[in-house]
């Protein structure tokens, strides 16, 4: 059964359509009507999540997100996908206003990594997160990780002021990003032990729609788009 998805997007608007064309580009289709039907709201009014999370000053954020769900429900929307990491953390909130189920891009991303094929004898698998402050305070990723028996390593600060920096002044701000920066961030998790790195924030997922990373790197993007076209109905494609 083909199922309609909801997009509550505008976080940023970048990351909405890098998520819109992956899921076009990734969908068994021959036709217009073999395409999944979608809903993208657009939202740019929710406010900074990590600006939220921080100042402990939720309610701003958790009202828009909601009224957005509320506008995706009355289109007759079947799931709601949210590719936003920081909004992950609003994630319970949200599916206890709604029985339209919410693909948590976080939650999938780590099943996603536990599934992948791991030699016997490398011990607990580690796993870095670059990610907004926003997320990294949260945990939801290190709540998730260590939940699925995996080991969770976030950036030292000196490296989380880069992430930062590489999120919000170059892609947020400009619409694209420096592949040396993002390289030798990707390089200091490694370097700490990671066996893999998760692109925990989709103005990041703007790497992994532009050039061919390493294997190592998980971007959360991309697991969204192949659970949300599974969940549609449709094939994936690689």
């Amino acid at each position: 059964m083909n199922k309609r998805l909801g997009i509550i997007g505008g976080m940023g608007p970048k990351a909405t359509a890098v998520f819109f064309n992956q899921i076009v580009d990734h969908t068994v289709a021959a036709s217009d009507a073999e395409h999944i039907d979608m809903v993208i709201l657009n939202n740019t009014k929710i406010p900074d999540r990590t600006a939220a999370i921080l100042s402990g000053n939720h309610q701003p954020v958790l009202d828009e997100l909601l009224s957005s769900v509320r506008q995706l429900e009355s289109l007759g929307v079947d799931h709601i996908a949210i590719p936003c990491n920081t909004a992950c953390f609003f994630a319970d909130k949200l599916q206890q206003a709604t029985n339209v189920p919410i693909i948590n891009i976080v939650e999938e991303t780590v099943k996603y990594i536990k599934e992948l094929p791991q030699e016997d004898d490398r011990g607990k698998v580690v796993v870095g997160v670059l990610a907004t402050d926003g997320t990294i305070y949260s945990g939801t990723y290190l709540q998730a990780l260590e939940h699925h028996g995996l080991e969770c390593i976030i950036p030292q600060k000196e490296i989380q002021v880069k992430v930062v920096d590489l999120i919000y002044n170059q892609v947020k701000k400009t619409g694209r990003g420096n592949l040396h920066d993002f390289e030798y961030l990707v390089g200091e998790m490694v370097k700490s032990g990671c066996d893999y790195v998760v692109l925990g924030c989709t103005e990041l997922s703007w790497f992994a729609a532009n050039y061919t990373l390493p294997s190592c790197c998980i971007d959360a993007l991309g697991v969204l788009t192949q659970v949300c076209i599974e969940q549609s109905g449709k094939g994936y494609k690689e």
